[in-house]
């Protein structure tokens, strides 16, 4: 049992018996372990309260507690079923493949959006999740040293009983060539960030950052990063990184906006080129802007598709945020995308 669900359990109950504890969390190992990344993401939907899209598997989430717990209601219970799923986020974290449990971060905190979204009743949930990809990003950036090559002597005649000696040689060797091949994708992600940054030039509009200007930067600066980034989740400084992009630009023009501004001000040309390469309909709730996005493509005028968004993003799309806060989450939404790619197949 995580060592704070006592505490998050108490949004449903005040006083939470240790014997119903141990019966909720035994539901929710049950319940991550056989969960596909599909009903994953539905957990995800139930604990930020957006319109679950299979309603069988949040059917059947509910029936894995009753199947312990014969008294776990099937229905009236909606907030103790958003803490459950919000607790079987984090376990998640923690139990099921470092790749998987990547995925499953980066699509909680795209999802949330900032806080944009209503909040969900465990935000700590949230900071365990930036908790994870930082840990993770530090991990696949720290090598150490080059694996060792197990020597063969070629000078020996092997045999059938020389098998161990051929296996080991081989799986060191295997070692060795993942480790610099990992290596090299390091340097090469960060010596493009690193020019991408020394130039201030946007790759996508072939032209200066500073001439893109504010708010389209917003949108283009978190594109363009993840673009870069070659290994997720992305590296500990992705942050600082589009940070030190926004100085390129004047700094007096560097005040709060909004989604609706950086998605008209960007060219229509771009953001049809940008969307066309992303199957977001499985995902589009998890991506506010890509999906703020896709239907500013459906009109021709620039508020004719905010009422369609609005309903259907549950996000306040006119709300004043900072430029970097619009430019990290178009980051997360794109690295959220990319590590989906492989698991909704």
């Amino acid at each position: 049992m995580h060592k704070f669900f006592s505490e998050w359990y108490r949004v449903v109950s005040l006083q939470p018996d240790g014997a119903l504890l141990e019966k909720r969390w035994q539901g929710i190992e049950k319940a991550v372990q056989s969960a596909d990344f599909s009903g994953m993401l539905e957990l995800i939907r139930i604990f930020f309260s957006i319109p679950v899209k299979d309603n069988e598997y949040a059917e059947r989430y509910r029936l894995v507690f009753q199947g312990i717990d014969p008294a776990f209601m099937m229905r009236g219970n909606d907030l103790e079923v958003a803490v459950l799923s919000g607790a079987s986020i984090v376990h998640c974290l923690e139990a099921r493949k470092p790749e998987y449990a990547d995925a499953i971060a980066l699509a909680s905190i795209a999802a949330n959006c900032k806080g944009m979204r209503t909040q969900p009743p465990i935000p700590e949930v949230i900071m365990l999740c930036e908790q994870h990809l930082s840990q993770r990003s530090a991990q696949l950036r720290s090598l150490g040293p080059v694996p060792e090559i197990v020597p063969l002597d070629l000078t020996e005649t092997y045999d059938a009983n020389s098998g161990a000696q051929l296996r080991q040689f081989a799986e060191s060797a295997v070692s060795a060539i993942g480790y610099l091949h990992r290596k090299m994708q390091l340097q090469e992600e960060e010596t493009n960030i690193l020019w991408w940054l020394f130039g201030g030039h946007s790759r996508d509009m072939d032209k200066r950052m500073a001439d893109v200007g504010l708010p389209a930067a917003c949108l283009v600066i978190g594109k363009e990063l993840a673009d870069l980034t070659l290994i997720l989740p992305g590296p500990l400084s992705a942050t600082a990184f589009m940070d030190k992009m926004f100085l390129s630009i004047k700094q007096e023009n560097r005040k709060q906006t909004t989604i609706k501004d950086a998605v008209n001000a960007c060219p229509r040309e771009w953001r049809t080129k940008w969307i066309s390469k992303r199957d977001i309909q499985s995902i589009d709730d998890f991506c506010p802007i890509h999906l703020a996005v896709s239907k500013s493509l459906q009109t021709d005028g620039t508020v004719d598709w905010l009422p369609a968004y609005e309903k259907s993003a549950g996000v306040e799309v006119k709300s004043r945020i900072d430029p970097l806060e619009i430019a990290m989450q178009v980051y997360h939404e794109s690295l959220f995308f990319s590590a989906s790619k492989q698991l909704l197949r």
